[in-house]
Formats: C-alpha cells, structure tokens, sequence
C-alpha cells in the first residue's frame, strides 16, 4: 500500500469517526443528554407554537340605560281626547302595540282632565296604566294629573320597560265626577330599540 494510499484511509476513518461522535453527542438541550423522540417532538412544538392572540370583545351600554344606534322615539297621544264616561264606566284614552321584534322604554306620561268638576287627588277620577290587560304596579291607582300634553311627566330613572307585541292603554275610571262633556287626554313618550340589542354583550 502506498503512502497514500495510507492517508486517505486515515482521512475516512477520521470522517467516520466523526460522523459517529455528532450523532451521539448531547444536543444543546440543558439536560446533558441527546433527547428521546417524544421530547425532541415536544420541544419542536413548543419552538413553533404562538402565543393565543386575545381579541377583545366590544362592550356596549345597554339599551334600556343609554339611547343606541337603532332606537327609535315614539310618541303615542290622543290630542282630541275622549269624553269622560258616565259615573262607573271606563274608557281607554290612548293605547298602542309594541312593534314587533322591538323592546322599549316609557319615559314620560300625562293624563289631563279638561273641563270643570274633577277635584285634583280627590279620586273621583282614577287613570290607570296597563300591559296587556294587567294594571302596572304602582300605576294602577293614580287619582292626580301626572303632566300635560305640553309637559308630561319624567319617570327619570324609573323608566317602564316594555316588550315587542305587549298592548299599552292609559285608561281612566270615572269614580264621581257629574259628566258633562269633559275631555281626557293622554300621552306616552318613549323610545323602542332593536330585541337583539339585548346581547351578551351589554354590561350593567
């Protein structure tokens, strides 16, 4: 064997060696070992995995506190009135529907007495509001004026909720006032808003 020969044995010896010793040497892991397969998997997950990305959820006010995109005012009255009933009888002064797929707020309210004989408080006169049929609580027995068709009253923060589809009516029980043409009148103001606006994602 010639001389060179010799040498490039000893050069592929080398390259064997040397491609034994890197396939066994600890991998630059911190554990002074090579890995098995499953933490060698576990470790290429966690290098390629991302952080979740957090989208954050809008919050709006809801409905029923603050006016929203989509609500819309109302304004039931009946300006001409009705003519006071006999002593005992009824009657409705203003009613209306709650429009489908739509819930609302009742903020203000009047019934106004016109003419003469009815004594403020005395309840010869008695309104009432009602849902469909049922008197509000509260509401059922009012024996005064609670504002004029030109300024009715302000509920504020105790505003009626009302729901798609219920009947609202303002209706007045003549008690002991002599009938003499007399005319009630009644208003409701409000705003209705979108059912779906009642989401999850409203806060209180």
């Amino acid at each position: 064997m010639s001389r060179d020969d010799s040498a490039l044995g000893v050069v592929i010896l080398a390259g064997v060696a040397y491609l034994l010793w890197a396939r066994s040497a600890p991998v630059g892991n911190g554990l002074g070992r090579n890995l098995t397969a499953e933490e060698a998997e576990a470790l290429d997950m966690t290098r390629t995995l991302q952080p979740p990305i957090i989208v954050p959820v809008p919050r709006q006010v809801p409905p029923w506190v603050e006016k929203t995109a989509g609500s819309q005012p109302f304004n039931q009255q009946n300006t001409a009135g009705v003519t006071i009933p006999a002593i005992g009888a009824e009657v409705t002064v203003v009613t209306f529907t709650v429009p489908p797929r739509k819930n609302g707020l009742i903020q203000n309210v009047s019934n106004q007495f016109v003419g003469g004989g009815w004594t403020e408080g005395s309840g010869d006169l008695v309104w009432r509001i009602e849902a469909d049929g049922v008197p509000l609580q509260g509401l059922h027995n009012i024996i005064a004026s609670m504002g004029s068709m030109s300024n009715p009253a302000d509920f504020g923060q105790n505003n009626l909720a009302i729901y798609e589809n219920q009947v609202i009516a303002l209706i007045a029980l003549n008690v002991a006032v002599p009938a003499a043409g007399q005319r009630l009148l009644g208003q409701f103001r409000g705003r209705y808003y979108p059912i779906e606006q009642e989401g999850q994602n409203t806060w209180l």
